[in-house]
């Protein structure tokens, strides 16, 4: 319609009625569609903006945003069920809704900042500013393969600001912002125990911004607001080497940092507007190049280390061979200050987020954006691939955590039934383990070592456990 709203009628004893109204993404409609199940429908607008609610409850399902073009037809496709949307310039795209539809984590009370897989997959960490805004568990552990909550830990006034998870999975090593400069503070936390093993405190008392733990799982790369970047050891907290980040006296940028794959790499934003290459076993630099019109927020390398990505407030991402430091691409098309990108394992894709609240899909072979994915409601703070690039994790500053998920629909609620079907015996083997033997720590790694349990059923072993180690160590603080 021309206000832009969408209205779903029915009849009831031959007499027409409004069942409800739909708001549209502003400016005029021009085309509808249902799914084949009616339980979906799909508007367009004349500058290209696709919107899907579930008709029943009128719950927004996908917003998604085109060339800038009139909408002038769509259809559900028959067998996946994603959209299909062509445009008025001739432009066809296929928008995910089965395959690709977020799963919603909503535990947080507050914004969630970082979101980190574990190389495996099977494990999600997040953290938040629930602590700034008076809650406990600002920490959380998910389980990343049906988004079930596995753990969560932090007290109120602590903010999990940045965050990373060992090689192994066996520590999560944490940048704790407080409301005193004595609670300033890094934290290695054991998952098998709860317990914090290390805390580190560099001399000067600064909010730590990024936690980047090293691939030989020994070294922890921290860099602060006051600028300065230090590399610490996970196991004593001993401070191996310092650098300073030159960062300008009127930034705006967090002290972007990035560790390469092979951990042969340090990455720095340089200036704020550079990049700065480091060697990681001599600390020499290694390339320094301007990079941005305005601050880097953040850095991230490619599964295979030969790219590296840089988004910037200038509202682009920089596509940058590692190699030489010369640009491969400029990625543009957000409307606000791009926070967070990230390289799909196989190297086809690039995820982005930022201030304007939308995740983009952009293709590695002509840098073309493919997709944008909408639904959070507040800027996209961290982006993250699963090993198998089948799903996409987004953590966001509406206090929700996303997983954009490609399996069927099916496959998904099958592995959260699977999981509920199996994890009560899982929960009495550990249980068992845990109480017959003298060293809790041996009995859960003789129990994850066995030949008697499956790939699966070991990954919920390790969550039952984590969940219990928490359980106990909240129960201490109480």
């Amino acid at each position: 319609m021309g206000d832009g709203t969408l209205r779903l009628l029915e009849i009831v004893d031959g007499v027409l009625h409004e069942r409800s109204k739909l708001t549209g993404p502003g400016g005029i409609l021009y085309c509808a569609a249902w799914s084949q199940d009616g339980r979906l429908v799909a508007t367009g607008n004349d500058h290209g903006r696709i919107r899907v609610w579930e008709a029943a409850s009128g719950t927004l399902r996908g917003d998604f945003a085109g060339p800038d073009a009139v909408s002038l037809g769509l259809l559900f496709l028959p067998e996946s069920g994603d959209l299909l949307a062509v445009d008025q310039k001739g432009q066809h795209r296929v928008w995910p809704i089965n395959s690709g539809s977020p799963g919603l984590l909503a535990a947080h009370r507050s914004f969630v900042y970082p979101a980190v897989l574990s190389k495996d997959g099977s494990l999600l960490l997040t953290g938040g500013w629930d602590g700034a805004a008076g809650y406990a568990g600002g920490l959380k552990l998910w389980d990343a393969r049906t988004g079930t909550l596995v753990a969560e830990t932090g007290q109120p006034g602590d903010i999990f600001w940045s965050a990373d998870l060992t090689p192994d999975g066996r520590c999560a090593v944490v940048g704790v912002y407080a409301d005193s400069e004595a609670n300033l503070r890094s934290e290695v936390i054991d998952l098998a125990t709860g317990a914090v093993r290390t805390t580190f405190r560099p001399a000067a008392k600064s909010q730590p911004e990024r936690t980047i733990v090293h691939p030989d799982g020994r070294r922890v790369l921290s860099t602060y607001q006051s600028g300065e970047a230090y590399l610490w050891d996970l196991a004593t907290g001993k401070v191996l080497w310092k650098t300073d980040l030159r960062l300008l006296p009127e930034r705006t940028s967090s002290s972007a940092a990035a560790i390469s794959p092979d951990g042969r790499l340090f990455a720095f934003a340089d200036g704020d507007l550079g990049i700065r290459l480091v060697d990681a076993e001599t600390y020499q630099d290694v390339r320094r190049w301007e990079a941005h019109t305005e601050a880097i927020w953040s850095l991230s390398f490619s599964a295979d280390g030969k790219w590296l990505l840089s988004p910037s407030i200038d509202h682009t991402v920089g596509v940058w061979e590692v190699a030489t430091g010369k640009l491969a691409a400029r990625l543009v098309g957000h409307d606000a200050e791009v926070l967070c990108a990230a390289m799909s394992p196989d190297g086809t894709r690039i995820a982005s987020g930022g201030r304007d609240g939308y995740v983009r899909l952009w293709d590695t072979t002509h840098f073309e954006n493919v997709t944008q994915l909408g639904g959070h409601t507040s800027y996209i703070y961290s982006l993250a691939w699963s090993p198998d690039g089948t799903q996409l994790v987004s953590s966001s500053g509406d206090g929700t955590v996303r997983l954009w998920d490609t399996r069927p629909l099916a496959e998904q609620v099958t592995a959260i039934r699977a999981r509920a079907g199996a994890l009560p015996g899982i929960k009495a083997r550990v249980a068992r383990a845990l109480a017959e033997a003298r060293n809790p720590k041996n009995a859960l790694d003789g129990l994850l070592t066995s030949g008697g349990l499956t790939p699966r059923e070991r990954e919920l072993a390790w969550q039952v456990a984590v969940g219990l180690a928490f359980s106990k160590t909240a129960a201490k603080l109480d």
